[in-house]
């Protein structure tokens, strides 16, 4: 009779080894089916067009039973290669904040976003369309005319340059008073092109004159306002010299002195010429270059 036991326990061993190593092989039925499908990920900001600055959230949509992460790369270079990256293994949540002040402004940026599942499946990558900008710093603008020293008359060009990825306009104004305070609005809202036609007949003559220009991009950034260095001069009346000897009538011999009156702002020189035939014409110079300042 023990004998009989043994064999019996013996048996009963056998057939539940048996049943683990069928389980092993072919699984208890309730494990699910392996995920060997990629997922499908469709970006949705930026697509293509979009002026960033600050803090923005990167979207996209993710179609997979089992999301995972998704490895998002920035190009500089409209999409031809991908070297920055945004975040390696972010959660697959469809929406990332990103602050752009990380990267440089450019014009040329897109997005890229390829998703991993859980079960370690990736899918193909899915880029911006179209390049966007990003836009984080001011325009730096610096004038090149009025330097300081010019004298204007006419209808001038006032120039500049601007730096900024996306420059859009600048404010002109003049200072008549050395740049103490620049109260006339010479041009409000100027595309910023780097140059400016005025018509300084607008102004009256004045040797005080100086011109500030302050840039504001598309992203709405003021830069800090670029002024001429020194004092340049408008004037566009001509002169007007009086005679006062000789006047007439006079009897002259040996040296005798010209003597004149001149009203203007900006008194330089004067050409002085003799007439034999009682002021028809006047073809003798006596001399010319002569300062008017005397």
């Amino acid at each position: 009779m023990v004998k009989s036991r043994q064999s019996r326990h013996v048996v009963l061993l056998s057939l539940a080894t048996l049943f683990l190593l069928v389980l092993a092989a072919c699984g208890d039925g309730s494990s699910k089916k392996k995920d060997k499908t990629p997922p499908v990920t469709t970006l949705s900001a930026p697509t293509g067009g979009e002026l960033w600055t600050g803090s923005q959230t990167i979207t996209w949509a993710t179609t997979d039973k089992n999301p995972g992460t998704v490895e998002i790369l920035l190009s500089t270079d409209s999409g031809t290669s991908f070297p920055t990256v945004i975040d390696a293994a972010a959660p697959d949540t469809e929406s990332y904040a990103w602050d752009t002040t990380t990267v440089s402004d450019g014009t040329t940026l897109r997005i890229r976003v390829t998703s991993t599942d859980k079960a370690g499946n990736v899918g193909l990558p899915d880029d911006s369309a179209s390049d966007f900008t990003i836009d984080n710093n001011p325009p730096v603008t610096t004038l090149t005319s009025p330097a300081g020293g010019e004298y204007w008359s006419g209808t001038r060009d006032i120039t500049w340059s601007t730096a900024d990825v996306t420059a859009d306009t600048v404010e002109i104004r003049l200072s008549t008073d050395s740049g103490a305070t620049f109260p006339t609005v010479l041009a409000a809202a100027a595309p910023d092109t780097g140059t400016y036609p005025w018509d300084t007949t607008t102004q009256a003559d004045i040797g005080t004159c100086r011109i500030r220009v302050t840039p504001t991009d598309l992203a709405g950034h003021a830069g800090t306002p670029a002024e001429t260095a020194s004092d340049f001069t408008v004037d566009n009346t001509a002169p007007m010299t009086a005679l006062l000897g000789p006047l007439g009538g006079e009897y002259w011999s040996g040296t005798q002195g010209i003597t004149w009156l001149t009203t203007e702002t900006n008194p330089d020189t004067v050409e002085i010429r003799l007439s034999t035939d009682s002021g028809a014409t006047f073809p003798a110079v006596i001399a010319t270059g002569v300062n008017d300042l005397l």
